[in-house]
């Protein structure tokens, strides 16, 4: 339901105010709900004058302690990180790629080796078309240098 305001009901909830009537007051002697006399106090400015507070005395710096985060026995020394592993061997020698003409993708087979050579972007991109080895995708020099097998005790991380 809504409550109008006429111009007498706000000069009375001034007058109210200025008495030191509250919102709550105020609002059960009007049969209306607290927030209606409270917005129409904040609308109109109106604020009951209240005693300053006391400022607080600042509190002293306490250190806080977490029994979690205490050491239970001695520190252990933190190991010094492992050496960075060694580079790869160079890839074998391997003749070149193939030439498969004009259309290098139409002219791989199932057993073309399907490495990709030099930048797709360029005329002169090509597949290796070597004869590849078992269920693999490439050759087996590209076999080498595109599958390098996981270090003995590495577990595989999964995002």
């Amino acid at each position: 339901m809504k409550f109008n305001w006429s111009d007498q009901r706000i000069a009375q909830l001034k007058a109210m105010v200025a008495d030191g009537g509250t919102a709550g007051s105020i609002a059960a002697e009007w049969s209306v709900s607290r927030n209606t006399v409270a917005g129409k106090m904040d609308r109109l400015g109106l604020r009951r004058d209240q005693p300053p507070k006391e400022p607080k005395q600042p509190r002293k710096p306490q250190i806080r302690r977490h029994k979690k985060n205490r050491p239970i026995g001695p520190v252990m020394p933190v190991a010094a990180p492992p050496p960075p592993p060694e580079p790869l061997p160079p890839p074998p020698f391997h003749p070149g790629p193939v030439d498969l003409g004009d259309n290098p993708v139409m002219a791989l087979t199932w057993s073309s080796c399907r490495f990709p050579l030099g930048d797709p972007r360029h005329a002169d991109f090509r597949f290796c078309g070597e004869r590849k080895i078992g269920l693999s995708p490439y050759c087996e020099c590209h076999s080498k240098l595109a599958f390098i097998p996981m270090k003995a005790g590495k577990k595989l991380e999964v995002a």
